[in-house]
């Protein structure tokens, strides 16, 4: 399994050798001198599959994922030795056995001595012409291929495995969770994703990772809101005319909205999401940090009803689901926090809009 042969000679090759080697490299057989290849297109056959199913389940089964952690690497692992296991060693030049003394083709010979200058063989030639026996070589391709075989099925099974828990762990971390909370897990990750890729650093505006993860305008209304994208304003226009902007003219969009938040913010509101991460260093970030409150637009929505939940995202990553009548405790708990990380603090999100963020 972790060597293969020079198909002229039969001398083992390490599979970590040709695996190491692109499709255009080309070495010589230490055996028999010819000069040997990877096959292009086996290495394609083998690589095709898993790329298909990463593909599936970054589309599929979502990538921002906290499954992502466990299934990509593993689906990456099968497939690079799937990739290596069924690739084929293809010959350039054919060199074959050539006789130490008179370089007569040596190949078919199965007398050990050389029938041009009747020379005899010494001890690696004859190891050499054992190799290539008839029955030798189709014992080795028998077992080969039986175990090439059942290395595929293997393979399958495993790539199959991988699918399999990471749909599980989708379904464990999304599936159980209310549709506003699976809304605010997935904007507060594209806050922690633009943070990763920014050395901790926080977006100034969500229009921002917008434009590096965009996640889709519907995202920022929550569930059952009576806010809509054309009510949610951007700059001069609306969150319905953004999306319906093109790269260039959002690019535009992107750089106005953050160029026109005030000094010293400390929340701003887009649509049904109230953004409270500013000024927030992630790499040093307490974990209970709120990042982003899902508070309905108050323009056209009433106040959450008592025994309600209001979901907000933290540092860690986690997602808190706060009744309705405990939210003012928890502000203040927040606030405390805040006073801790010399943060200012919140005020009531009912306060925050559009046209009025919270400031010093």
């Amino acid at each position: 399994m972790l060597t293969s042969e020079c198909p002229v000679c039969r001398r083992p090759i390490s599979r970590f050798r040709t695996f190491t080697r692109t499709a255009w490299s080309r070495w010589r057989c230490e055996g028999c001198g010819s000069l040997l290849g990877v096959s292009l297109k086996w290495r394609l056959l083998a690589t095709i599959p898993w790329i298909v199913l990463i593909l599936l389940m970054l589309a599929v089964l979502d990538i921002m994922s906290l499954g992502i952690a466990i299934g990509l690497p593993a689906l990456i692992v099968v497939g690079m030795a799937n990739y290596m296991l069924l690739e084929r060693i293809i010959v350039v030049e054919r060199c074959g056995f050539r006789c130490k003394g008179c370089g007569y083709d040596l190949r078919g010979q199965v007398q050990p001595a050389c029938p041009e200058c009747g020379r005899q063989f010494d001890d690696e030639e004859i190891d050499r012409m054992k190799l290539t026996e008839s029955h030798a070589v189709e014992a080795r391709q028998g077992r080969g291929a039986a175990v090439r075989r059942w290395v595929t099925v293997a393979v399958m099974i495993l790539l199959g495995l991988a699918v399999f828990v990471q749909g599980l762990l989708v379904f464990r971390t999304r599936g159980a969770q209310p549709p506003a909370a699976r809304q605010t897990q997935l904007v507060l990750e594209s806050i922690l994703v633009y943070a990763d890729d920014h050395d901790g650093q926080m977006p100034r505006h969500p229009i921002e990772h917008a434009g590096d993860i965009y996640l889709g305008p519907d995202v920022f209304l929550a569930p059952d809101s009576a806010t809509t994208l054309a009510s949610v304003p951007v700059e001069e226009t609306s969150l319905m005319a953004f999306a319906a902007a093109s790269p260039s003219r959002q690019k535009e969009i992107i750089r106005s909205v953050v160029e026109a938040l005030p000094e010293g913010i400390i929340a701003h509101r887009l649509g049904d999401f109230i953004f409270t991460c500013h000024d927030i260093d992630l790499k040093t970030a307490e974990s209970g940090l709120w990042l982003v409150i899902l508070w309905p637009d108050p323009r056209g929505n009433p106040p959450p009803a008592p025994g309600g939940r209001i979901y907000v995202g933290q540092a860690d990553g986690r997602i808190d689901a706060i009744n309705v009548d405990e939210f003012a405790a928890a502000l203040a708990e927040q606030n405390a926090l805040r006073a801790a990380s010399a943060l200012p603090p919140l005020p009531p999100p009912a306060t925050i809009t559009h046209e009025a963020p919270a400031g010093p």
